[in-house]
């Protein structure tokens, strides 16, 4: 600290210190801001997966109300699902200067990352529809 910010007293000037907190109170106001834009945009995006899953669903009924309408035994046939997972449980595009809570950090290349395959079988007619 300069020495002409100091008071006579040595300590620092009340204007100083106004100047110091009114600092801390914009960055405060800047990173509230910035969660506030990402909350936004974390609500449109699931207000955006709920209604693909909607449609889904929607679509989903169709088709098993028409296979029923045919005759079809699509409920006491096994179906077989193969997911990929990776090493990370999720992926999320970070979208600000935030830290990234609770998603894991990447130790190497994604080349090095390994990949396993699980095969479901699912039997269709244990499952209850909405």
């Amino acid at each position: 600290m300069d020495e002409h910010m100091l008071d006579d007293s040595g300590f620092p000037s009340e204007n100083e210190a106004e100047n110091k907190y009114f600092k801390k109170y914009a960055a405060i106001l800047r990173r509230c801001k910035s969660i506030q834009k990402e909350n936004e945009m974390l609500v449109h995006r699931v207000y955006q997966v709920k209604k693909i899953v909607r449609r889904l669903r929607k679509e989903r009924k169709f088709l098993m109300d028409e296979l029923d309408k045919k005759g079809d035994n699509f409920r006491s046939l096994p179906l077989t699902i193969a997911i990929e997972e990776e090493d990370k449980s999720f992926a999320l595009p970070q979208t600000s200067s935030l830290p990234a809570l609770g998603r894991p950090r990447s130790s190497g290349s994604s080349a090095s990352s390994k990949r396993q395959v699980k095969i479901i079988v699912i039997h269709v007619d244990k499952i209850n529809y909405c």
